[in-house]
Formats: C-alpha cells, structure tokens, sequence
C-alpha cells in the first residue's frame, strides 16, 4: 500500500520531469500535490491502482497543458499564469481540484 507521502513523491517526481519551473509556481504546484495525495488519501483510494493511475495521468496532463499555455505565450518555463490558466481549463479534474 502507498502512503500519502509516497504518492507525493512519486507526483512531485513527475513534475520535476517537466523541465524549468519558475519559483511562484513550483509553490503553487508543490501545494496542489501534496493537496491532491491528500485528497487521494482521505477518499480511501491509496490502495486502488487505478486511482494511483489516474492521479498520475491528470498530473501529467495538467503540466502539458501548462506547458501549452507557456509556449503560447513565449516563456520558457512554468509560471503562476500557466498554473491558473491550465487549472482554469482542466478543473474538476482528480484529485485537485
């Protein structure tokens, strides 16, 4: 079984993958992570792979689309805008939000 914290990690190490992320928003999406393995928790769902799976797939989907805004708008890493921006589109989307 995964803790919360595992599946923090295991998140925060996607994001990490992602290339440069400026300091505004790695506090935004370190947050929303450790919000989101929280949320993953308190529904009971640590233990259900498909859950872990799907937490991971909206991770990863969140930062593409982030990155699309970033690339639109010509800077070369993820910022607070990029965050809201890509929440604004995504959301409701598991577990952030």
């Amino acid at each position: 079984m995964m803790s919360a914290q595992e599946l923090e990690n295991y998140l925060w190490a996607i994001v990490e993958s992602y290339g440069p992320i400026a300091p505004d928003c790695n506090d935004l999406l370190r947050d929303l992570i450790h919000k989101g393995a929280l949320q993953v928790e308190s529904q009971g769902e640590l233990t259900n792979q498909s859950k872990i799976d799907l937490a991971e797939k909206n991770t990863r989907m969140l930062l593409d689309t982030m990155k699309i805004f970033a690339i639109q708008s010509g800077v070369p890493e993820l910022h607070e805008f990029t965050f809201g921006s890509a929440l604004q589109k995504l959301c409701p989307i598991f577990p952030f939000c």
